[in-house]
């Protein structure tokens, strides 16, 4: 394992690139927030708290011919989540409560009753992250919201990429680069093809099965990121890429010690010291780690993973959050605080 990716003290994580973010984080909550963009959409988030089973959204508008579009999860009441995203724009993450969500599309400005565009029925399990896409034709009546996910963790030092066909008229798609190892041919609609590859600088071109050419696109892609190239256009807009950066899901740990010994601290998978000695009643600055399951032992000082265990805790190091893993006597371990990483 490559210990400089693992963790990092104090690395500041964002979310997403290209418009503002979807939702304003708190150290102890998200607020309901109504978040502008340069593009002219809002998004309007709900409250939730570091505590809560939480999953990640964010929206894409790929339709040529809808018009601009709000999107309403039924159970988050009569004001739309996405409010007036036009064709081609994206919103960043939005966290959400896990569970299951009735997304409806209307035409931008009509309300709750407006016409139905199309509808979502969609279980967003938490910690997951998925890019929802308003995609189709209203001529041809094939108008969807099309759930794609993003799988954002255990990248692992390389650029990851998945392209999807989401052309209206639904033509195949190639798309070539310089480097053959990202490249995709005959690539159905709705289709999604991933890769890994290294990181650099690329640029992607490519043709529908009808001969309309796909403008290039450059890209420098990094390790540890999500692209996704979503290919849309078709009918009545010429063919081109939508990019969906997503950067690998992190987390934030520090570590307190409630108990009557110094300890060193160590952290598996690969029993990594993290540190060499915590005296009682200290409590260290954050350590940032790639979201995932993490077992953090207090061992006594200088005597490695072989030496006396005083207290171990096996948990899950959510995404987006920071929180403090507490040693204390008799074995016990509990995580004592909880927020959104800022």
């Amino acid at each position: 394992m490559n210990v400089s990716r693992w963790f990092h003290r104090s690395l500041l994580i964002t979310v997403g690139l290209g418009v503002s973010l979807a939702v304003t984080l708190s150290a102890a909550a998200q607020e309901t927030a109504v978040t502008s963009s340069s593009a002219g959409f809002n998004v309007h988030a709900p409250t939730v708290e570091a505590e809560d089973a939480l999953t990640f959204a964010r929206f894409a508008h790929t339709s040529t011919d809808s018009g601009p579009v709000d999107i309403y999860a039924e159970s988050l009441g009569d004001t739309p989540l996405i409010e007036n995203l036009a064709y081609g724009e994206q919103t960043d993450l939005i966290m959400l409560p896990a569970g299951t969500y009735e997304f409806v599309s209307r035409p931008a400005g009509s309300g709750a009753d407006g016409e139905v565009l199309s509808r979502l029925n969609w279980l967003l399990e938490r910690r997951a992250a998925w890019l929802i896409s308003n995609i189709g034709l209203e001529e041809t009546n094939s108008l969807q919201l099309q759930p794609i996910s993003l799988i954002r963790e255990n990248i692992e030092d390389v650029a990851r990429l998945r392209v999807v066909n989401m052309l209206s008229g639904a033509p195949d798609v190639t798309i070539t680069t310089d480097n053959p190892l990202a490249e995709v041919g005959g690539l159905g609609w709705l289709g999604v093809a991933d890769l890994e590859v290294p990181a650099g600088s690329y640029t992607f071109s490519g043709q529908t099965s009808d001969g309309a050419m796909i403008p290039a696109t450059s890209l420098a892609l990094e390790n540890n990121n999500l692209y996704t190239l979503v290919i849309m256009g078709g009918e009545d807009a010429a063919p081109c890429m939508l990019v969906v950066t997503t950067p690998e899901a992190m987390s934030r740990v520090r570590f307190t010690n409630e108990l009557d010994e110094t300890v060193a601290v160590y952290a598996r998978p690969d029993d990594t010291q993290l540190i060499g000695e915590l005296a009682p009643g200290e409590t260290t600055e954050f350590f940032d780690f790639a979201s995932g399951n993490y077992t953090f032992t207090a061992y006594e000082p200088g005597t490695g993973i072989i030496g006396h265990q005083f207290a171990s805790h096996i948990g899950f190091a959510v995404p987006e959050r920071d929180m403090t893993v507490t040693f204390r006597p008799n074995g016990e371990t509990a995580v004592t605080d909880m927020s959104f990483t800022p």
